[in-house]
C-alpha cells in the first residue's frame, strides 16, 4: 500500500527558507496577525507562540503576564543555541505582548538574538 499527495505553499515568503519552515510545521504569518490568531490559546495553555515571517527569522511570542519577559528571553537564548550549525538561522526574536483577546499589543521589550558576524567575512 502507498499514499501520495501534492503540497502547496501557504506563505508568500521571500525565499525558499520560508517554505522549509512551513514544511516543518511552523506557522508563517505576520506577527500582529499571529498574536491575534493564537494569543487567546497561548493565554489558556501557557504554550509559547512560535512562528516565522517572510524574512525567515525564528520568532517566539508570549504574553508578559503568562511568560515573564526574562523567561521569554531565556527561551529565545535556548532556541538561539539550538538553531546553529550548517543551516544556522540568522535571528531569533523575542516578541512579548500584552492585552486581552481582540486587544493584544506588542511591547517595546522585543529582543533580537542575531548571529555574530564571522571574523573572516568581508562586508
Amino acid at each position: 500500500m502507498a499514499a501520495y499527495g501534492k503540497m502547496a505553499e501557504v506563505s508568500p515568503g521571500k525565499d525558499t527558507t520560508t517554505g522549509h519552515w512551513e514544511l516543518m510545521g511552523n506557522y508563517p504569518a505576520s506577527g500582529t496577525v499571529i498574536i491575534d490568531d493564537l494569543g487567546e490559546e497561548h493565554m489558556r495553555t501557557g504554550k509559547t507562540i512560535v512562528y516565522t515571517s517572510g524574512d525567515s527569522v525564528f520568532q517566539i511570542a508570549a504574553h508578559e503576564e503568562i511568560i515573564p519577559v526574562d523567561e521569554l528571553y531565556r527561551i529565545c537564548l535556548t532556541a538561539r543555541e539550538i538553531l546553529r550549525g550548517q543551516h544556522e538561522v540568522s535571528r531569533v526574536i523575542a516578541r512579548p505582548f500584552v492585552g486581552s483577546p481582540g486587544r493584544f499589543e506588542r511591547t517595546a521589550n522585543r529582543h533580537d538574538y542575531s548571529v555574530s558576524p564571522h571574523p573572516n567575512q568581508r562586508c
